[in-house]
């Protein structure tokens, strides 16, 4: 694997994800406000050979792609990338790849991409100054694996599952 796969595989989990239509066509598709991760995110498409179209839908950009072959790779590898509960409170079963969590370079590149669309920093002064990076993820097994890159490299985490 690449650094441009690892980058997409975060688009994909973060704001995106991976559709199929009823006439058995796969899209790739990332929402978002940010035009420097839309940009991006096509630049990543292109790389692939691939020709992405924008469009403006539900208060945010949605970039998309269709592609069947790179669609059914990626889900082999990750299984799925709708990270939301179901009504009945379970989760999809959902995994970031082991090649990703294991070299520091492509974890490196898909936590700055998870980071940009799924975080935010937040600094508290008064008795005590506190800063913190937050990640937002409620999936309990992407939570786990999400750990586990960030203690590779030796950050600490804490879990606080009301935010």
């Amino acid at each position: 694997m690449k650094i441009p796969e690892a980058k997409l595989i975060a688009y994909l989990l973060a704001d995106g994800g991976v559709s199929r239509s009823g006439d058995n066509r796969y899209y790739l598709y990332l929402r978002n406000i940010d035009s420097a991760l839309l940009e991006d995110f096509s630049t990543i498409l292109r790389i692939f050979g691939l020709k992405p179209y924008s469009r403006f839908y539900r208060r945010a950009f949605a970039i998309r792609v269709g592609n069947k072959q790179l669609a059914l790779r990626l889900l082999a590898m990750c299984k799925n990338f709708r990270t939301l509960q179901y009504p009945d409170g379970s989760y999809p079963e959902v995994q970031i790849p082991k090649e990703i969590i294991e070299n520091k370079n492509l974890s490196k590149e898909f936590i700055k991409v998870l980071a940009s669309c799924e975080g935010y920093i937040k600094f508290n002064t008064g008795k005590w100054i506190t800063r913190r990076i937050t990640i937002g993820c409620k999936h309990p097994n992407l939570r786990k694996q999400i750990q586990k890159i960030l203690a590779n490299f030796s950050i600490e985490t804490k879990e606080n599952k009301n935010e």
